[in-house]
Parts: C-alpha cells; structure tokens; sequence
C-alpha cells in the first residue's frame, strides 16, 4: 500500500474534484431543453428528469394494463410528495437558480409517441389535470406540445381537454365533427342536478347517427336512469367526509360521449375520483341473495391488494343487490346494465378501483382484478345500433 503523503492527498482531491466536476457536467448535457405551454407564450426550460413514455396506445380495452400503468405512474408523480396545507407555494415552473438563467421543470409525460388515445383514457387525464388545476389553483404545463401527433392534438381540443384547463377560449359549439365521428366536449359536476344537459346533449349526439329519430323514448329514459345512478352514488357515497384518500379529491365526475357513423356506436363515459365501489358496497345493507354470490368468491390468499375488487363489483352489479327500499340512494347499479338490455346491441364495462366488470348485451358476465387501481371509477356504455333497427324505428314513425 503507498503512504499516504502530503502531496500524494492531494492528488487524491484534485482526483476526486475532477471526478465530480465531471459528473456535474454530464449531469448538466444529459438535462433536457423542452418548450412549455402556459396558455400564452412558449418559453425553453430546463427538465430536470427523464420523461415519462406512455405507450403507443393508451387504452383500457387494448392494452388495459399498460394503460393503468401509465396513469398509476403518472398520478404518483404528479399528486406525491406535494405539501397540500401550503398550496399557494406549490409551482409548476421552477425558479432559475441565477440571475438571467433557465427556469426548469422537474418531470413531464412525452406524448409525442402516442397512435391511440381512447375517449377513456382520455377523460381520465382530463380529470387529473383538472384535480391539478384546482388544487394548485394553476394547472402544469403543457410540454413539447409541438411535438403532439396531429391526430392527438385534434382529439384533446375536441373533448375539451384544454378548455376544462383554461388554456384555450371557451366556444359555443359543444361538439366536434372530425369526418364521421362527432365528440360532445367533456361535462363536469359535482351534483346530480346536470343530469337535463347531459342527457340533453348525449341525445344530440345522437341524432348524429340517426338525425331523424333520434334516440327513442324507451332507450332515453334508460339513458337518464343510467346516468343519474351514476351522479347518485358520487354525491352520496364517493366522497365521504371520514375517508382518507391517497390523493385528495376535488369531489367531482366528469362524462363525455362520441359517436360514430360508421359503426353505428354510442359511447357515454363517466369517471369520478371517489372512495370506489369496492370499499362503498361492502359497508351496505347487502341481500342475503348477493351476500352468499360474494362469499363463494372471495379469497384470502392475499396475492395483491385489490385481488377481491371484481367480485365486489360484480356483486354491486347484481339486481337487488342492497336490501334498502329506499328511493334515491344511489348504487342501483344494475340499471346500468338495462341501458344495454333495452339497446340490445352493446355493452358496459365498469371499473372501480382495481375491479373490472364487463357486460356484453347477450352474452355471460366477466368480471376480474387486477393490481393497479384506475384512480376512482369509470363506466363505459357502448351502445350499437344495427341498420335495421334504424329502419324499424322509420317505419314505426
């Protein structure tokens, strides 16, 4: 071993801090330039860690668990580590550490990448944003918008997703057409009153598919019950006062719809942020009848956190599900499932918490767990309309 002299130290430091000056300078090649969004000019900043890759396609029927992984990713990064009891010093936009220096950014989600987006997906990080937004009371910028695909950008203009964050003016027209698609801009609440212009305003859009019909009476009043169950069980059951939420929750839902000429679909998405079915249903007065489905279907062996979501959800979906008798209280969930019935052509996937549940018009249940939660719950409607139910409705005219 060689004595450690005097001189020989200080070699060794002059190593060292050449060493580390090194390491800072490669820190500072690998920091990345992005341009950022605020609504009003476009400024260059410095991002401080590796963006988030979504993948290529962001969507809960074809690729549910990459889905889920980028949002459950996303939230985490986005809602964590905030100090919420001194909001007003939260920023989006770091400080340059010199006079004249870059500001810089700590994270963004590099959206340049994405080939599908679906209309859920979509309305979940609408949702996020809009949770930012409020809390903060200034929502995060939008990063390397430039870089968007076309298709992308077109598609989150349309639903709305930068009016809802107050980066664009507000305009009249509550739809988009983009060919033989036509999207109803995203509707937010936190009560159950909105239920006229929702409904009013998904029957609209379905003119699109059939403009002169339109919806028909029996298929409306499901349309209403479906959707004002949904509002319900938000105001009654998904934001209790004593729940301790992982992230904090701005009480609201939020719906958004499309339609599709060519296919014939109507699609009704509503989302909220709440407590979730699965810890909801269990607390409730269940019929004896749901109660015995539960229990053949529950297990213990603990494999992950939510493995026992789908059978709670699939039992909150059963008919008679809850003993109560009582009119307006909300988680009559199975009127969803009769939105597909009276349609005939269709279905209903729901998702709450890690539960899964899917109900094809005509076809047997499905219902699973999985380990990553969607944040709140989602219910999707799609509903089909074949030609010649269109030409039975013109005739019976």
């Amino acid at each position: 071993m060689r004595k450690l002299t005097l001189r020989y130290k200080n070699v060794l430091l002059y190593r060292s801090r050449k060493a580390m000056l090194a390491k800072r300078r490669l820190g500072r090649s690998k920091r990345l330039l992005v341009d950022v969004w605020y609504g009003g000019e476009v400024e260059q900043v410095y991002c401080l860690e590796a963006p988030q890759v979504p993948p290529e396609v962001l969507c809960l029927d074809k690729n549910t668990l990459g889905s889920l992984r980028f949002l459950a990713d996303w939230r985490h990064r986005m809602l964590t580590h905030k100090d919420w009891d001194t909001l007003d010093d939260v920023k989006w936009i770091n400080d340059a550490k010199r006079p004249g220096g870059m500001r810089s950014i700590q994270y963004y989600a590099d959206f340049s990448g994405i080939k599908e987006l679906s209309t859920a997906v979509a309305l979940i990080l609408t949702a996020e944003y809009d949770r930012l937004g409020t809390l903060v009371n200034d929502v995060p910028p939008t990063v390397e918008l430039d870089k968007w695909p076309k298709h992308l950008f077109r598609q989150l203009f349309e639903i709305g997703f930068f009016e809802i964050l107050k980066l664009s003016e507000d305009v009249a027209d509550r739809y988009r057409t983009s060919g033989s698609k036509k999207t109803m801009r995203i509707i937010a609440g936190s009560t159950s009153e909105e239920i006229e212009v929702v409904s009013s305003r998904i029957k609209e859009l379905y003119q699109f598919i059939e403009p002169e019909h339109g919806l028909g009476q029996e298929l409306s009043v499901a349309l209403n019950n479906a959707l004002s169950e949904a509002m319900i069980n938000v105001v009654k059951h998904a934001y209790p006062a004593d729940h301790k939420f992982t992230y904090r929750p701005i009480n609201k839902w939020w719906v958004t719809a499309s339609a599709d000429v060519d296919k014939r679909e109507l699609t009704v998405v509503f989302y909220d942020q709440g407590v979730t079915i699965p810890i909801t249903f269990p607390r409730r007065k269940i019929s004896d009848r749901t109660r015995d489905f539960i229990n053949k279907l529950l297990t213990s062996r603990g494999k992950f956190d939510f493995e026992n979501d789908g059978t709670y959800l699939a039992g909150a979906m059963q008919k008679g599900s809850t003993q109560t008798d009582e009119e307006h209280r909300g988680l009559g969930l199975a009127e969803m499932k009769e939105l597909i019935d009276i349609c005939g052509h269709g279905s209903l996937r729901v998702f709450s918490r890690g539960g899964e549940y899917r109900y094809d018009a005509g076809s047997q249940i499905v219902s699973r767990s999985r380990r990553l939660s969607i944040g709140g719950t989602l219910f999707e409607w799609t509903l089909r309309i074949p030609q010649e139910q269109l030409d039975e409705g013109r005739n019976s005219a």
